[in-house]
């Protein structure tokens, strides 16, 4: 009987590149600065995260189903997730 070994085969290494990749975008959703213009041509930098917790500022606390503020939350982590996902897939795609 063969002996289970977590560096066996090449998921091992897709699920560690798509876990850090999910650090990553997690990292640039939340830091990312964007130049935000209003109507009135004024122009500021401000910071995603920033953008995300007025979003989330907003939501009715109480909102139902996947208006709400958790089930949002946990689409946007799944989201990147997903993206992270694809991207390391199609780098780690055999030629």
């Amino acid at each position: 009987m063969r002996s289970f070994s977590w560096r066996r085969g090449r998921w091992f290494g897709t699920v560690l590149l798509t876990l850090a990749l999910t650090g990553l975008l997690a990292l640039a959703n939340w830091w990312l600065p964007l130049a935000i213009t209003d109507f009135a041509g004024g122009r500021r930098v401000v910071g995603l995260g920033t953008i995300w917790e007025t979003f989330f500022a907003r939501l009715p606390p109480a909102a139902p189903g996947i208006l709400g503020r958790a089930p949002l939350l946990a689409g946007l982590v799944v989201a990147l997730f997903a993206l992270a996902y694809i991207i390391v897939a199609t780098l780690r795609l055999p030629e």
